[in-house]
């Protein structure tokens, strides 16, 4: 892939792959845990949820960060959950240089969608210090997500299991789950350093840094 289209790409696969580092939290998804509803006009059918990993409060159920829209009142410093050490979240952080910030369970019921919208209310992603990168858990070969490019170009993907997308969600995008089974990504933030952008194959990464 050339440099030049590195500068429009907003949906890119990345040369990673995650296996056994996944499988506790495969297991977990098995339990059919209640995840909390993410507040948002997009979430129109309601079947969008999230738990936390590590955020802002030690309670795996708050899902917000302090500044965005639908935070909820208390919220502390950037933190584990118990569902960290359960996971044994650090193997998977251990493959990205730098610092992460918030990391989610991110699902999707069966037969739902999530509608057109951008993720710009949280200025580190507007801003591009922080990038928002995918590793599905649990899925299936009818999800997709559709991301428009700053042209109005749209990118069309489905994301396997185990592997590692870059989303940019400061473009419009939207997400669509027509198949049978919940889709379970894990959402993963980190911090837009050189040596993360070299995860993209290129000196100056996606977003022409």
């Amino acid at each position: 892939m050339n440099q030049s289209s590195f500068f429009k790409n907003s949906l890119y696969k990345l040369d990673l792959t995650f296996n056994d580092e996944i499988k506790p939290i495969q297991a977990w998804c098995k339990k059919n845990i209640d995840f909390a509803l993410v507040r948002t006009k997009y979430n129109k059918q309601k079947r969008w949820t999230a738990i936390s990993i590590i955020g802002y409060s030690s309670d795996p159920l708050e899902i917000s960060k302090p500044s965005v829209l639908g935070a909820g009142e208390i919220i502390g410093d950037l933190q584990e959950t118990p569902l960290a050490e359960e996971f044994d979240i650090q193997k998977v952080l251990d493959r990205f240089p730098g610092r992460t910030d918030r990391v989610r369970l991110m699902k999707l019921e069966k037969k739902s969608d999530i509608s057109k919208h951008t993720d710009k209310v949280d200025k580190d992603i507007k801003e591009y210090k922080i990038l928002r990168l995918h590793i599905p858990v649990v899925t299936n070969d009818r999800c997709y997500v559709i991301s428009w490019t700053a042209k109005n170009d749209t990118m069309i993907g489905h994301m396997g299991v185990g592997e590692c997308w870059y989303l940019d969600v400061s473009k419009a995008h939207s997400v669509q789950n027509a198949g049978e089974e919940d889709r379970v990504h894990l959402v993963v933030d980190v911090e837009n350093n050189e040596e993360v952008r070299k995860l993209f194959g290129a000196p100056r990464g996606p977003l022409g840094f």
